[in-house]
């Protein structure tokens, strides 16, 4: 049986922060080893696009910039065992502050406007049976994660999965639209 654990998606103007979930962990467990799955990132972006041209919208072009801030969201979920798009980590603690963090990290310069969104997953499974189809799916299924990916004013991508030794994944996936 497989189990999902889903926080709304999060389209970076809205006011308020959503809850934190923390992710249960059985007491006295330690960190685990986190892993990255680029294969399965790339399934995930080739689905995205799919979606979005299915529906006569433009593809996104997959941002190194958002591959990167993505990739350390999830990553320190899994590292800390939670489930949030707001962030403990000082100066990246929303999305848009972690686009931009990581933007300037990179030596790049900052867009005269831009717009954030996010979604992400958290879901244990056994014998590592999660799938970027799976997963897609399941974003696809919420109403507030297919509007976020199927918004029409992004015009780029980022995704990570990021993966424990227990077969919890995390998943973020970033979206951007920039005018220079």
């Amino acid at each position: 049986m497989i189990k999902a654990l889903i926080i709304a998606s999060l389209y970076w103007s809205a006011a308020g922060a959503p809850p934190s979930i923390p992710v249960a962990t059985p007491a006295g467990s330690h960190p685990v080893a986190v892993q990255s799955a680029p294969i399965m990132e790339q399934q995930f972006i080739e689905k995205i696009n799919a979606e979005r041209t299915r529906r006569g919208l433009g593809a996104l072009t997959t941002d190194p910039i958002l591959m990167r801030a993505a990739t350390d969201h999830s990553r320190e979920m899994c590292a800390l065992n939670y489930l949030d798009h707001h962030s403990p980590t000082p100066g990246m603690t929303t999305p848009m502050k972690r686009y931009l963090k990581t933007l300037t990290d990179m030596g790049a310069d900052a867009p005269g406007a831009l717009t954030v969104g996010e979604n992400i997953e958290y879901c244990r499974v056994p014998n590592n049976q999660y799938t970027a189809d799976f997963g897609h799916k399941v974003f696809m299924n919420s109403p507030e994660h297919r509007t976020n990916l199927l918004q029409p004013i992004y015009t780029k991508v980022g995704v990570s999965v990021c993966r424990n030794a227990k077969g919890e994944v995390w998943v973020t996936e970033m979206f951007l639209r920039d005018e220079k």
